[in-house]
C-alpha cells in the first residue's frame, strides 16, 4: 500500500462511540470488526493504523466474528397461562 494511501486513511477515519456500546466484545475487539466490516478495510491496512501487528488483528478479527455469530436473540416468552416448570425447561432445551 502507497504511503499517501496510508497517510490519507490516518487522517479521515472517525470512529463514532457507538462502536463500543456491543458489551459482548472487548474495545479492541469492537473496533477492529467495525474498520474491517463496516469501513471495509483489510487486516494489514487496520494493522498499521492501531500501530499492531498484523496477526494480533487477525485474532481480534476472528474471535469478533466468533462472539457475534454465536449470539443467539432471547427466546420470546408469551404469558398466556400460568405454565409448568416442566413446558418452560422444554422451551429453552
Amino acid at each position: 500500500m502507497a504511503n499517501h494511501i496510508r497517510m490519507h486513511l490516518m487522517k479521515n477515519i472517525k470512529i463514532p462511540v457507538e462502536v463500543f456500546g456491543n458489551r459482548l466484545l472487548s474495545p479492541a475487539e469492537n473496533l477492529v470488526h467495525y474498520l474491517a466490516h463496516k469501513l471495509f478495510l483489510k487486516q494489514c491496512e487496520i494493522a498499521f493504523l492501531l500501530k499492531r501487528n498484523p496477526r494480533t488483528i487477525w485474532t481480534l478479527l476472528t474471535r469478533a466474528e466468533r462472539k457475534v455469530k454465536g449470539f443467539k436473540k432471547p427466546i420470546p416468552f408469551l404469558v398466556e397461562k400460568q405454565r409448568t416448570k416442566q413446558e418452560i425447561k422444554e422451551m429453552v432445551i
